[in-house]
């Protein structure tokens, strides 16, 4: 009898960041599920519990890439949240790009990279597109050519130094892709997955024909519910729910807090929020006395998701990032935006173009009544709901991560 034939090997890379991690750990908990492949997972070890909580019955091998570098997110202090968050844009840029660009990490990412595909021996590798180390190792592996280009943002004197400096060790270490060029990795990739669809992103000239956009990586059932829980139980006894969320890296001024707090008083006992808050930010509160009796705050949901498919969430007021818009677009649920950086102001666009939500300002002490009046016009002007509904239907038609998986499916198939 004929020995089976090992399960292909895919291996999945990417950074640890919230935003960025989780629609890739979604991909792994189908791909696991489906059982087609012998998977494993690289990142930093800040995202090993994420990477080891992924069900099934292929459950990803983690593959340590070591700690994350020494300006992790979650450890920015208040002066350099605030200079990369508000104010000027261009200074926020900048301010961002000083703090963030570690070449050094990089450099050490991608040497590491290199020893776990020698390691792993991956049939196929499914990267976040962000992880450019994770893209120069395979590319190197698989020694793919490509154009040139380089944005004139990062043309500043200190910025171009160090990206030059750079340049010349990519190219001594033999790197294809010597400037890190965002196209030429997604020429080079046998698959581009895009967790949008063009009713929400703007279409562009000569999409790319292995481009597929599959929606959302959004794990959860459009009815999933918090059963059981004391959330739930709150959820049902508030027939108008707004629900707040920043994300898990900005961190409110005590401004906005007072802002905001004082913008769901005005929105009377009608509307309920439930405002994810967490303890270390709990201090800018004003005394318990002035909290309306309508407003629940959370330190932590235990599903996001789960929130925003109950029936009396309303509508969600965030920050602009990509999983919170996609989220409240999959729920069908219109939103208000306070962008808090960088990607965050395209998305706020997009969510005000495409007719699903308004966006208001980030500033230090946001005006109250503008926020107020913002979430109230969501809240009843039907036509947010309604497109908000109609996109939504879109993207949980693209297919989300079984679509992913299927893109997968066929490259590994095209690789045998």
């Amino acid at each position: 009898m004929a020995e089976a034939a090992a399960a292909p090997r895919v291996l999945l890379a990417c950074l640890p960041a919230t935003g960025l991690i989780n629609p890739l750990l979604a991909v792994a908990a189908e791909l696991s599920r489906r059982d087609v492949a012998d998977l494993w997972f690289a990142t930093t070890d800040e995202a090993r519990a994420g990477v080891e909580g992924v069900g099934g019955p292929r459950r990803p091998a983690f593959v340590s890439l070591g700690r994350f570098h020494e300006d992790w997110p979650d450890i920015w202090n208040e002066a350099d949240l605030g200079r990369m968050s508000r104010g000027d844009r261009l200074r926020a840029l900048r301010h961002f790009l000083d703090l963030t660009i570690d070449h050094e990490f990089d450099r050490r990412q991608y040497r590491r990279m290199l020893e776990v595909i020698d390691e792993v021996r991956p049939d196929l590798m499914v990267v976040d597109a962000n992880s450019a180390w994770a893209l120069d190792a395979a590319q190197l592996r698989q020694n793919r050519k490509f154009r040139r280009g380089v944005k004139l943002t990062f043309f500043r004197p200190k910025t171009l130094r160090s990206m030059l400096d750079a340049v010349n060790q990519r190219k001594k270490a033999g790197i294809v892709n010597i400037n890190g060029t965002p196209s030429k990795y997604a020429d080079a990739a046998r698959a581009i997955i895009g967790y949008s669809t063009f009713d929400v992103e703007y279409t562009f000239p000569a999409v790319p024909e292995h481009l597929t956009m599959v929606g959302h990586a959004v794990t959860a059932e459009p009815d999933k519910r918090l059963p059981g829980t004391e959330l739930e139980e709150w959820l049902d006894a508030h027939e108008s729910v707004v629900y707040i969320g920043f994300g898990s890296i900005m961190r409110l001024t005590a401004g906005q807090v007072r802002g905001v707090l004082a913008a769901c008083r005005q929105l009377g006992e009608r509307h309920a929020v439930l405002w994810k808050l967490p303890k270390s930010q709990r201090g800018l509160l004003p005394p318990d006395a002035e909290i309306p009796a309508s407003v629940r705050f959370e330190d932590w949901v235990p599903s996001q998701t789960e929130v925003l498919a109950h029936p009396h969430v309303r509508m969600f007021f965030h920050h602009g990032g990509g999983n919170a818009v996609h989220e409240a677009l999959y729920y069908d649920r219109p939103q208000l935006v306070m962008p808090f950086w960088t990607d965050c102001y395209d998305l706020a666009a997009r969510v005000v173009d495409r007719g699903v939500g308004l966006e208001v300002p980030n500033v230090e002490s946001p005006d109250s009544s503008q926020i107020a009046a913002s979430l109230l016009r969501v809240l009843t002007e039907d036509r947010f709901r309604v497109r908000a509904a109609e996109l939504g239907a879109r993207i949980r038609a693209a297919g989300g991560p079984p679509a992913a998986v299927d893109v997968v499916e066929k490259a590994l198939t095209a690789n045998r």
